[in-house]
């Protein structure tokens, strides 16, 4: 699973006034925080596996749905910007399956040279094993990641990023689950300046392949404040994401 589905939120084009996306379930929503908030806890399991079947029901989430900013004030163990507002934070959700394995997709989580996810766009993208080693993960234990990303767009835009990374066993189906964040504010160009984004993954082998689930929230200081546009424009950037993951980590 590649860890490009989170922070990749730097809007570029003009305001469009579409629709707002359908938001989220608020059973959903409660089992997404939960995951976020505790990713590291004994029994993650149960959120887990309570989160994947209520996303197999929902199929508006092959589209995209909005869900609201996180309660930051219960993260207490993920350092990030003061300047991060939950009120400010705009989210979005989604899942798909996609074709391969699951050690498919875990073999290019330690890559140092993350930039094949668009070389174009990520001028500097590399990760460092902070926690945990290759090997290890591979064998089915945790890794804690740091990333030095710069997103490129109409300006560049750095975003000094945290994910971890575990296996859980959900009655028998590994799933491999992760959480990211920005641990420090990026300033860019054109007074452009990502405050915070958290994220949660879940990828599960099931029948035809791999359910993929994704919930990502951001928060960017930027001349664009129309929160249909910005989920509008996340929701882009996620889904050619997990396209191109899904191309790379099948070659």
């Amino acid at each position: 699973m590649k860890n490009g589905l989170g922070f990749l939120f730097l809007i570029t084009a003009a305001c469009t006034g579409e629709k707002q996306s359908e938001e989220l379930p608020k059973s959903l929503e409660d089992l997404n925080f939960q995951i976020l908030r505790d990713f590291e806890a004994d029994g993650l399991e149960s959120p887990v596996i309570d989160l994947l079947a209520l996303v197999r029901e929902e199929s508006a989430l092959e589209e995209g749905m909005s869900i609201p900013g996180p309660d930051i004030t219960q993260l207490g163990d993920m350092d990030f910007s003061d300047n991060a507002d939950p009120e400010k934070l705009v989210g979005v959700a989604g899942s798909i399956v996609v074709d391969g394995t699951l050690d498919a997709y875990a073999a290019v989580v330690p890559e140092e040279d993350q930039r094949w996810n668009d070389p174009d766009t990520y001028p500097e993208w590399s990760r460092t094993l902070i926690e945990g080693n290759e090997a290890d993960f591979l064998a089915g234990g945790g890794l804690r990641t740091e990333n030095d990303i710069v997103k490129k767009a109409v300006v560049e835009v750095p975003y000094p990023q945290r994910e971890d990374y575990r296996w859980l066993d959900l009655d028998g189906s590994p799933a491999l689950v992760s959480r990211g964040w920005l641990y420090e504010e990026g300033a860019g160009g054109a007074g452009t300046t990502a405050i915070a984004a958290f994220q949660v993954e879940i990828m599960t082998e099931e029948e035809g392949g791999i359910r993929w689930f994704f919930s990502s929230w951001t928060q960017v200081e930027s001349i664009i404040t129309d929160e249909d546009f910005i989920r509008k424009e996340l929701l882009k950037g996620l889904w050619a994401c997990v396209e191109n993951t899904e191309v790379y980590a099948n070659e």
